[in-house]
């Protein structure tokens, strides 16, 4: 069985110690965890596993850790017929490889040592793959995985509203009128200051003329 969540917490570094503290309460584990900070957005994952009988109990004070839990989602997998299905594959690869055992010492000479060392191999390796899943399977039948996503509230966005959308663009028209006239002034100051020289030029030219 498996389970995901998204929490709306206040602080997610001191939530994800919480969740952390509760799997271990529950005999379980961290699997992964990570925080990440962009601008104003805050968010973080914790991946635990806990004891399947453990499971709505997991679930459940995980939902006090949050101010809300917009997201929940449970799946369960039945992995009977899996593990069935590899036990029958086990016992007949357990057999070819004894039959290979067996003609190993009736081998002849080296050549035929080699061949039968090769098959020998392969069959090995499956036994292995069979043997690694079929432990895996039984693992994870015995504990559940728990996803939870973090999301901090003070770094959530604000609802939209007409009025604050009024007040932010009345504010952005005063800052651009004061850039407005703060450069229209520097270049009334920067005019006046070229007249002079100007109107001296000219008369200059007019009396040479």
């Amino acid at each position: 069985k498996t389970g995901s969540m998204t929490l709306e917490v206040e602080d997610i570094a001191e939530t994800m110690d919480k969740v952390a503290e509760m799997a271990d309460e529950l005999t379980g584990y961290v699997v992964s965890s990570y925080k990440y900070e962009y601008e104003r957005r805050v968010e973080g994952r914790i991946i635990i596993r806990v004891p399947f009988e453990r499971f709505e109990e997991a679930f459940a004070r995980l939902r006090q850790l949050a101010i809300a839990v917009p997201y929940e989602t449970t799946t369960a997998t039945d992995v009977t017929e899996e593990y069935v299905d590899l036990e029958a594959r086990l016992s007949n690869l357990l057999a070819t490889e004894a039959q290979y055992l067996a003609l190993m010492e009736e081998a002849e000479n080296v050549e035929e040592m080699l061949m039968v060392q090769k098959e020998l191999s392969k069959v090995r390796g499956e036994i292995e793959q069979i043997e690694g899943r079929m432990k895996y399977l039984e693992q994870t039948s015995e504990t559940s995985l728990i996803e939870v996503n973090l999301q901090e509230t003070k770094g959530l966005a604000e609802p939209w509203s007409a009025s604050a959308a009024l007040k932010s663009a009345v504010r952005g028209l005063t800052t651009f009128g004061r850039g407005l006239a703060t450069v229209l002034i520097w270049l009334g100051i920067f005019c006046w200051a070229w007249v002079p020289p100007l109107v001296i030029w000219l008369r200059n030219i007019m009396s040479i003329s």
